[in-house]
């Protein structure tokens, strides 16, 4: 039943001609159409294939744009949750034009929270629909995407994420950058998450982790809990490795769902002082290796891809804290700080990870660990990972193709 239509066919039928006439009157027909007219907000609704969750915080300037692009897709039975968080400019109000003329766009406010994480996870926690889209407020929908992702569905129902592609331009002249997608053309119709790992960490260096490019099973989500940490910038890098190993089923779509806006004004591309990347890695990579500690533990877990997690998690942290830029760029009171974070715990889940990863890699974690207890030995460490260890990785690993599936005037 569409959006708003009352529908009569549920009230209950008269048995005689006496109760017939009496609800014929025009007393009595009044009062039925009064009364179904002011409980229309309590019939149910078309259940919606697709909730769109928005995080919109000084997006004013792009926010019309991104909703007008979910408004005149050809699919309509979605929801959009625009969660806006207190803001300078017109964002609200523009959101809420929208709303009152379409009862599909549900709005909820609150403080600044950081980053999306927060909003995402509101989004999430009160979404309906049977599929969930993440969608910044300052990009936007490729026309026509819902109406294809849907017939695809379809074709292969439950999945638990359906994975897309996005298209990304530069903001002030419009040039299209690169168009991204994490499967190759060529990859099997669908397949589970761990055959996903093993066959993504083997072609790129590391998958492409923005949530925006995938279409999340509601269900999938929740049975795992799977929500962004609170404040945290790079949330998605997270995310997106947990709910990949978690997933039974992963359906490729090659479809171009997403329009990632280079913009220089957003907060994940806006100047930041020096070290505030390793503030917000530091939780990311805590939080993977106590992942990955907690899954080696379960039966039948697969090594192989411990070692795909390895090579990618281990040589994130040597890069962000010890490559030659970051020596230099980041003073080192800043990088022992968020290291403390990342082990306070202790050098446990790092080493249990390093164990599958090659000898010099494995090495290098005693370094870092005797970094963080010997500060005095800062300096010396340091000139090692610059002049011995990075030279030598990349003589080994020579130089190797980019994170994901990406082609395009830049790419």
């Amino acid at each position: 039943m569409p959006y708003g239509l009352v529908s009569f066919s549920n009230h209950t039928k008269m048995g005689n001609n006496a109760q017939w006439q009496l609800r014929c009157s025009p007393i009595a027909l009044f009062t039925e159409i009064i009364t179904s007219i002011y409980i229309i907000d309590t019939i149910p609704y078309m259940k919606p294939l697709f909730s769109i969750v928005i995080p919109c915080c000084n997006v004013g300037k792009y926010v019309r744009e991104c909703l007008n692009s979910i408004k005149k897709q050809s699919f309509e039975n979605w929801e959009c949750l625009c969660i806006i968080e207190e803001s300078t400019d017109d964002t609200e109000s523009i959101v809420r034009e929208f709303a009152e003329n379409d009862q599909r766009l549900r709005v909820f406010t609150g403080p600044r929270s950081g980053s999306v994480s927060v909003p995402r996870n509101i989004g999430m926690d009160n979404a309906n629909g049977e599929y969930i889209i993440f969608c910044d407020g300052d990009d936007s929908l490729v026309d026509g995407s819902l109406s294809q992702i849907s017939e695809k569905i379809a074709a292969r129902p439950g999945a638990d994420f359906y994975a897309c592609a996005i298209w990304e331009y530069n903001d002030e002249s419009g040039e299209h950058i690169r168009t991204v997608d994490n499967f190759l053309p060529d990859a099997p119709d669908e397949l589970s998450g761990h055959d996903a790992i093993l066959m993504l960490y083997k072609h790129w260096t590391k998958p492409h982790p923005m949530l925006q490019d995938n279409v999340w099973r509601r269900d999938f989500l929740n049975e795992h809990n799977l929500r962004c940490i609170p404040g945290l910038f790079n949330q998605d890098s997270e995310f997106f490795p947990r709910a990949l190993y978690l997933a039974k089923r992963i359906v490729p779509l090659h479809v171009l769902l997403y329009l990632y806006r280079r913009n220089t004004a957003s907060i994940t591309l806006k100047p930041h002082e020096p070290g505030f990347g390793n503030k917000h890695w530091c939780i990311i990579l805590k939080s993977l290796f106590e992942f990955y500690a907690k899954e080696s533990e379960k039966p039948g877990f697969d090594k192989r891809i411990a070692e795909c997690w390895a090579r990618l998690w281990i040589d994130l942290l040597y890069d962000d804290w010890f490559r030659k830029k970051a020596v230099q760029t980041v003073p080192r009171q800043k990088r022992m700080e968020t290291l403390k974070i990342m082990f306070s715990n202790g050098f446990g889940n790092l080493k249990k990870l390093a164990a599958n990863t090659t000898l010099p890699r494995r090495s290098l974690v005693y370094l870092v660990q005797l970094y963080v207890q010997c500060p005095l030995l800062a300096w010396p460490i340091e000139q090692l990972f610059i002049r011995v260890a990075f030279p030598l990785a990349y003589l080994k690993n020579g130089n190797r193709s980019g994170a994901c599936h990406v082609h395009g005037t830049n790419a």
